[in-house]
């Protein structure tokens, strides 16, 4: 369906957001600054914002890109910067940070049921992440390593936790960046 003679106004929050970055990039900058510019869109918006970033990266403009979507990083960018609170933390290629905070961690969904205080009580064991807590209360964890998981186990035993699956998984940009910033929720 053909858009042309509608008014900006009308469209979707993604055509919006496509409008907008095609004007900023119709004249083939060299330097292009991106902020966020996936946020609240549809996945058919993102896939094409992404692939055109991507082609003026190809072309030769240099592009900055700030996002909270470390996966967009990963794709998107050869060289990266993290902060937070205002320090960089680090400042290196991708490939070389990626070489350097790499590691092979163990992803571990528990069932369901999760008493109170059992999160508390793996959050407090060095090597042991609570990495995300989906509906239904399902608890996944990561350990750096199979030598934690003796202590995993005898906390689980002790809650009446069950274990669903474990996953082998090397870190990603957000492993890495979770690492370095922390993993608290800040307000």
């Amino acid at each position: 369906m053909s858009r042309k003679n509608n008014k900006p106004s009308t469209f979707s929050g993604g055509m919006k957001r496509r409008l907008n970055i095609a004007c900023a990039i119709a004249h083939e900058p060299d330097l292009i600054i991106f902020d966020e510019p996936t946020v609240g869109i549809d996945p058919q918006s993102r896939n094409h914002i992404l692939k055109s970033i991507k082609r003026l990266r190809d072309n030769g403009s240099t592009v900055i890109y700030t996002t909270h979507y470390m996966e967009e990083v990963q794709q998107i960018c050869d060289r990266i910067i993290i902060m937070d609170g205002g320090k960089v933390l680090l400042n290196d290629k991708l490939a070389d940070i990626l070489n350097n905070f790499s590691g092979i961690n163990y992803q571990l969904t528990l069932s369901d049921v999760v008493p109170e205080g059992f999160v508390e009580s793996m959050d407090i064991v060095k090597g042991i992440n609570i990495f995300n807590i989906q509906e239904g209360n399902k608890v996944i964890l990561k350990i750096k390593d199979m030598s934690y998981l003796e202590t995993v186990l005898n906390i689980l035993n002790k809650y009446g936790v069950s274990l669903v699956d474990i996953v082998k998984r090397d870190n990603s940009l957000e492993d890495i960046f979770l690492n370095l910033t922390g993993k608290r929720l800040r307000d």
